[in-house]
């Protein structure tokens, strides 16, 4: 996911591809992307991504889905519009090569990030799309629900079952070809 125009313009190299999700269309600021890039893919199935929400983990798989049809790679990263890389290519290169095979993906065991993991995934967080958007007309009634819905599942000591064993950590990840399929 590459959201700074930017960052695309450093981070480039004609060694890599980048599977884009714009959520402004073709335009970035009012300059076309489209053609900027030797490797540019824009998604064909274009979803609304909301802060907080399940569509950001719905995007993020449709990337990766995209970018594993258009070409076998070692490493497929998913990376912020924010995150510039602090070395230069070949090291980074080199880096891959060196370490091929393994799976850069981070998660944290330590209790807070635990509890706090459990806390999110245990119980149902309605209209999370508006729960930032502050301006938005529907955010003051959608938020009083949201909130009343979680006291009420907390007193009532409301749990969501799965059966998933679920890890928090980043979702910026490095992973291979063969864990990405």
């Amino acid at each position: 996911v590459i959201e700074n125009r930017q960052v695309v313009k450093v981070a480039w190299n004609a060694k890599f591809d980048f599977a884009i999700f714009q959520l402004y269309g073709y335009f970035y600021r009012g300059t076309l992307l489209d053609g900027m890039l030797p490797y540019f893919y824009l998604l064909q199935n274009r979803i609304d991504v909301y802060w907080g929400d399940i569509s950001q983990v719905e995007v993020e798989y449709l990337l990766f889905e995209t970018a594993h049809r258009n070409y076998k790679y070692a490493y497929y990263h998913l990376l912020s519009g924010v995150d510039l890389p602090l070395k230069n290519q070949d090291y980074i290169h080199k880096f891959f090569s060196d370490n091929a095979g393994y799976e850069f993906v981070e998660f944290w065991t330590d209790k807070y990030h635990v509890r706090d993991m459990d806390r999110k995934v245990s119980r149902y967080y309605f209209f999370m799309h508006y729960y930032k958007n502050k301006k938005h007309f529907l955010h003051p009634p959608t938020s009083l629900y949201r909130n009343t819905a979680l006291l009420i599942q907390k007193l009532l000591r409301l749990k969501r079952k799965y059966n998933f064993k679920f890890k928090k950590g980043g979702n910026w990840v490095s992973i291979t070809h063969d864990f990405c399929e």
